[in-house]
């Protein structure tokens, strides 16, 4: 779908943030854990992490994707809130939180980063 679709739906945009902004703008100091974090969520992922959310200790997994059919897909019942977007690159991000809320996932908003409210 092109982002000037008539329905009114709009394609997450490239953006040239990384993960580790992401990281810095959501996780508390010294929660942080990769390369398999995510208490066994984001299976589809081609790389996990995750940390206690700087606002209410809440877990937040990230998750890189090779393809949106994957990233979608580990959208499941039960998320509070998560966040998609695209990189430069071409690979797909999903920032999850599971006990937290929207405003937990807000300061990376300008960062290109859409979010939603959970399931």
């Amino acid at each position: 779908m092109d982002s000037a679709d008539s329905a009114g739906a709009v394609d997450t945009p490239t953006q040239p943030y990384t993960f580790e902004d992401a990281w810095r703008a959501l996780c508390r100091q010294g929660t942080f854990v990769g390369g398999g974090g995510g208490g066994g969520l984001l299976n589809g992922a081609d790389g996990v992490s995750s940390c206690n959310s700087k606002q209410s200790g809440a877990l937040v997994a990230f998750g890189v994707y090779s393809s949106d059919f994957l990233r979608d897909n580990d959208l499941m019942p039960g998320l509070d809130a998560y966040a998609t977007t695209t990189f430069d690159s071409g690979s797909y991000g999903l920032i999850v939180t599971i006990g937290g809320t929207v405003s937990e996932l807000q300061p990376i908003a300008k960062m290109g980063w859409t979010i939603q409210s959970g399931s």
